[in-house]
């Protein structure tokens, strides 16, 4: 059964191949050379901190890294639409790829959202639990 964080890591590594054959399209001089550089480059660190996140030692190091890997994509959707504004690709060529995008996006927020919710509830539990312990003592 594929649970989402298979789900994610599998997207990623998927976006970062097609990435990868997109910029191969691209004139290897001057500005598109550099826009597909900096596309590879957070499409990749996006990918590596989603394999970070999955290693964590802690709730919070989950998070923080799950944070970088939202920022990553953010920056990758941000050169698929410099990219797409040249004339380099057909109208509309570039759409799959940020639809893929996009729904990493959501996916990694999702996840967030659930991290984030279930941290602030061991915190609250937690909490009663040392304010229940110094009850009993005092």
């Amino acid at each position: 059964m594929k649970t989402e964080e298979n789900i994610i890591d599998q997207k990623a590594l998927d976006m970062v191949t097609r990435i990868i054959r997109m910029v191969e399209c691209l004139p290897k001089e001057g500005t598109a050379e550099i826009m597909g550089k900096a596309i590879v480059r957070s499409s990749a660190a996006a990918g590596i901190h989603y394999a970070e996140a999955e290693k964590a030692k802690s709730a919070r190091e989950f998070i923080r890294m799950m944070r970088l890997m939202q920022t990553q994509l953010g920056q990758t959707d941000f050169w698929l639409k410099m990219i797409e504004g040249t004339s380099y690709f057909k109208p509309g060529k570039l759409e799959p790829l940020k639809e893929a995008n996009t729904e990493l996006i959501r996916m990694v927020t999702k996840s967030l959202k659930t991290a984030t919710e279930n941290q602030k509830k061991l915190m609250e539990q937690r909490k009663k639990e040392k304010a229940k312990e110094v009850a009993t003592q005092g």
